[in-house]
């Protein structure tokens, strides 16, 4: 229950059917796991002793009714994970992360990797809100891409709705992708009077190049829908134009 003065927009739900549907709390409770994870083959030649895992939100997603505050960077969440061997000889460890599911504020990742090695540094890395996990590894890393259409003008368009479609494509330095590195096509949906930014985030290794094809579907029930489109583009933040050109 709200005051009249505040106002909540529940998560926009897509591809879904049947007789029932959930609308998740305002406040709805999201699991992000921290997990180190060194298959024997690696652990006996660089083993991860332990890290110190930050994590935080760009900015504190502002969700009623309060529920206290969320980490910030100048007060993060800060986790220690100290793997253990198992009979195999794997390293795992574990911490779990507990922020809010809503709110589209994306999180901010960033450790402190201790290993035979020496101290592998990850620098401060945006993650999609709904991240399920974090691979603290020595070469794991996070490609996320920033998806806008703060450029459509709500009040003078003529579309209803705008679907962006993304497909990544993940390369081994110079090299081709392989069918193994092709994520699956991503879809974000903004209707008449949602503005905000969308985030994709994907697993890499350290030294992978990332790009991506879009397509940016404008769309009025009964109408043909109109597009835009690109292929090969590199650029961390994707703003999507604010009228069709086809």
């Amino acid at each position: 229950m709200f005051t009249d003065s505040v106002q909540y927009q529940a998560p926009l739900a897509q591809g879904k059917s049947g007789f029932l549907q959930i609308i998740p709390a305002a406040n709805a409770v999201h699991s992000c796991n921290l997990i180190i994870y060194v298959p024997s083959a690696q652990a006996s030649n660089n083993p991860v002793f332990d890290a110190t895992v930050q994590m935080w939100y760009q900015q504190a997603p502002t969700i009623p009714p309060s529920g206290g505050t969320q980490p910030t960077k100048d007060s993060p969440a800060v986790f220690t994970i100290t793997p253990n061997s198992d009979a195999s000889g794997n390293l795992f460890g574990r911490a779990t992360f507990e922020g809010l599911l809503s709110g589209d504020q994306p999180l901010v990742y960033t450790a402190a990797i201790d290993a035979a090695s020496g101290q592998i540094d990850i620098p401060d890395t945006l993650l999609e809100n709904t991240q399920p996990s974090v691979m603290v590894s020595p070469t794991q890393r996070y490609f996320t891409l920033e998806i806008s259409t703060e450029a459509v003008d709500w009040t003078t368009a003529t579309f209803a709705s705008v679907e962006v479609l993304v497909n990544l494509h993940v390369a081994q330095g110079s090299a081709p992708s392989k069918p193994g590195d092709t994520p699956p096509q991503r879809a974000f949906t903004w209707n008449k009077g949602e503005q905000g930014i969308k985030y994709l985030s994907y697993g890499i290794q350290d030294g992978n190049v990332v790009s991506y094809d879009w397509k940016a579907n404008y769309i009025t029930p009964g109408k043909p829908v109109q597009s835009n489109s690109a292929t090969g583009a590199s650029d961390l933040i994707l703003n999507i134009p604010a009228t069709p050109t086809s």
